[in-house]
């Protein structure tokens, strides 16, 4: 009955993140290998790091990390979104804080490259991620949209 709770309260949460609530932020990951490998080589850092897999396909996986007790904020754990693309990995990892008794999450953090080396959930997986696509994860702001001289056309 408890690890139905924690899958329910994942799936809660991935929903939250996918639905409702637009990510600030996205790492983009360009990697030049085939789809299937790219979601098994993922799939492989989620599991060595000891991540939950909530959900997981060629296109998609989502995982979330143990549950830490952190002084003054409560529980804490880290949940990745990760898409699998031809050529690329785009993935957004939270951190998702609730209050000891609660039973839902009362704050969440989409990570970026200010991100603490204290998180160490978050980096060991991204780097692990950059290692096998032999690149570096660009994180992006999906908040900031480009101007385009229409949008000035359409203020007139």
């Amino acid at each position: 009955m408890k690890k139905l709770n924690k899958i329910f309260a994942g799936l809660a949460t991935v929903i939250f993140m996918s639905g409702c609530a637009t990510p600030n932020y996205q790492g983009n990951l360009d990697c030049n290998l085939p789809v299937q490998e790219m979601a098994r080589k993922t799939l492989d850092i989620l599991e060595q790091e000891k991540y939950t897999i909530l959900t997981a396909s060629d296109i998609m996986i989502t995982a979330e990390s143990e549950e830490w007790f952190k002084v003054f904020q409560g529980m804490q754990r880290i949940s990745w979104v990760i898409r699998i693309q031809e050529n690329k990995i785009i993935g957004t990892a939270s951190l998702i804080t609730r209050k000891v008794g609660d039973s839902q999450a009362s704050d969440m953090y989409t990570l970026n490259d200010d991100a603490g080396e204290n998180l160490t959930e978050y980096w060991r997986v991204r780097r692990k991620l950059e290692k096998i696509c032999n690149n570096t994860m660009i994180i992006i702001d999906t908040r900031k949209t480009v101007k385009t001289d229409e949008d000035d056309e359409f203020k007139k």
